[in-house]
């Protein structure tokens, strides 16, 4: 049995380091993608994981095999392919340390992910099963985003998908049109308030949560930097704050925050309509708290915090850490 599968990427981040002398730029190749931080830091949360993706037969791709296989969330689902190079992008960051991500590839291995290179053994032994909102961006992912949704929730897994917009995936105004309807019957939703904006043309949280649950979405969670996150599902609606950190990157923090939110939920082991509201409010600090510490650190999946890591935080503030407490598939 697996607790977390992933269908997406896992890319070469490159990131600045610092100036060399002459003014160029320096950049390290850091392991990122966002469903790869995500089962990083369910692994390090207890979970047992499994990554279904595609690299490239090159230098690069070999590096993110290995960092996969050390973080646990590598093995039969992660491919490798001659035609296509490893995906990568280029970050940068502001004065606060908000990141931005360019790609610069036309063409990369997650181009030629099909179908047919989905691993369904993998799917079949999961108990939740994560879609990369990249996946939206490319008409194959799209392909096996329906695919591996139908699948999913014919089989009574817990889906999810954070939509993790980037410029150059596709065009917001086309989002309401032609990527909502993918959405349709998720069980959790994670989305900034931005691309929950360009999801339902409206700037209110409250609005736009009931606008993403009439759609068929059964838990809509709605991440605001600063200003904390909000969350809708049957049994209410509310705000939860964020805790006060030194912020330092912000790269994967939303990845960490649907990570916690994922391992959480199965911790329940029951069905997210019998979750009650301050147990559901409980389980979103957590993941505020994961996400802090996370942005508080450089590096994507290397910012992503152990499971001592987000008890001693939640320990220092005075807040129940006992839902990520105990066993999870089998592994403390």
């Amino acid at each position: 049995m697996i607790d977390i599968a992933a269908v997406g990427e896992i890319v070469i981040d490159f990131t600045p380091i610092s100036n060399a002398k002459n003014g160029n730029l320096r950049y390290e190749a850091q392991p990122g993608g966002a469903p790869s931080n995500l089962l990083a830091e369910a692994t390090l949360l207890g979970a047992s994981t499994q990554l279904i993706g595609v690299v490239g037969n090159d230098p690069l791709g070999e590096f993110l095999c290995k960092i996969a296989e050390r973080y646990g969330f590598g093995g039969a689902g992660l491919k490798k392919i001659d035609t296509r190079p490893t995906p990568f992008t280029l970050v940068s960051f502001d004065a606060s340390g908000d990141r931005s991500f360019y790609s610069v590839q036309t063409e990369s291995a997650l181009h030629a992910f099909e179908p047919e290179m989905i691993n369904k053994e993998i799917l079949q032994q999961a108990r939740a099963i994560h879609l990369a909102g990249s996946l939206l961006g490319m008409e194959n992912g799209r392909r096996i985003f329906d695919q591996v949704k139908s699948f999913a929730i014919a089989q009574g897994k817990l889906v999810n998908c954070d939509v993790n917009w980037r410029p150059g995936s596709y065009q917001q105004s086309e989002a309401r049109k032609y990527i909502l309807p993918h959405l349709r019957g998720l069980d959790l939703l994670k989305v900034s308030f931005e691309e929950m904006r360009m999801l339902t043309d409206v700037d209110d949280v409250e609005i736009g949560s009931q606008a993403l649950m009439d759609e068929g979405i059964r838990l809509i969670c709605i991440t605001m930097g600063e200003d904390g996150c909000y969350f809708r599902y049957k049994n209410g609606d509310g705000y939860v704050p964020a805790y006060h950190v030194e912020v330092v990157d912000t790269n994967a923090a939303g990845d960490v925050f649907t990570a916690a939110v994922l391992v959480s939920l199965l911790k329940q082991n029951c069905d997210i309509s019998q979750i009650d509201f301050s147990k559901m409010h409980e389980i979103m600090s957590i993941a505020n708290a994961a996400s802090g510490i996370c942005v508080s650190r450089k590096g994507a999946i290397y910012a992503a915090p152990t499971l001592e890591d987000v008890q001693s935080f939640l320990s220092n503030v005075g807040v129940s850490d006992k839902t990520i407490h105990g066993t999870i598939g089998g592994v403390q």
